[in-house]
């Protein structure tokens, strides 16, 4: 049992340094050094920092383009006018001339031609925004469901280190005492050894579990500016 569960934890691994390959190449061999990041997850402040995921920092670059787009279709509504000067030197028989032309750009039919025009592009500057606002939404009831999985796992890791690990040792220790004093047997205290080992092993997997949703929140809602890393 103890070779097929270190077999299982090996091949997890090496599936591990096989996912992360995907991300950053040979160094994911290199071995493992420190300590996991400890990063504040704070609710507030992850909520703050909402607008600033990834999906919806699309949508900025379009809103933009389409602000530029409607300036430009109420511009050509407005009357434009222009002026040209002209200087023909002809020779002493006819004499030089000069002339001025000024010409004006009326926006007639604005009916038919600009005001559509604008409205369309309206229009898909309300989408784009409604569409932002639909993506905003998901990923606010996807934070709150995050920061609460976050938050069962945190007291989970403090449950088994705190109470549950601190009773499996206190069951290893009695089970001890009472084979040396002859009360009890070895059976009862390998299960009670095992359980110890299972309730660390339980331990480890719910911590990797915390981080890996740490991690999450962090890179998907945090401010780098905070944590002093670079964007």
């Amino acid at each position: 049992m103890i070779d097929a569960r270190r077999d299982e934890l090996i091949a997890r691994r090496q599936q591990s340094i096989a996912a992360l390959k995907r991300w950053v190449g040979p160094r994911a061999d290199a071995p493992l050094e420190g300590n996991a990041p400890n990063w504040p997850i704070v609710h507030d402040t992850l909520a703050h920092a909402l607008h600033r995921h990834p999906e919806l920092a699309i949508f900025d670059p379009k809103a933009q383009v389409l602000d530029a787009e409607v300036a430009e279709a109420r511009a050509d509504k407005k009357p434009d006018w222009a002026l040209e000067l002209a200087y023909q030197k002809r020779g002493a028989q006819f004499g030089d001339m000069a002339t001025v032309q000024v010409s004006f750009d009326l926006p007639v039919f604005a009916a038919t031609r600009q005001d559509p025009k604008i409205a369309a592009r309206l229009a898909e500057r309300e989408g784009v925004d409604a569409e932002r606002e639909a993506v905003m939404r998901e990923h606010a009831s996807m934070l709150e469901a995050d920061f609460a999985e976050y938050q069962r796992l945190d007291k989970a890791v403090r449950r088994q280190r705190e109470v549950l690990l601190p009773l499996a040792g206190e069951k290893v220790n009695l089970a001890l005492a009472e084979w040396r004093g002859g009360k009890g047997d070895l059976a009862n205290l390998a299960m009670a050894r095992r359980e110890r080992i299972e309730a660390e092993l339980m331990a480890l997997a719910l911590e990797g579990e915390r981080q890996k949703m740490a991690a999450r929140l962090h890179y998907a809602y945090g401010e780098p500016a905070l944590s002093g890393e670079k964007q």
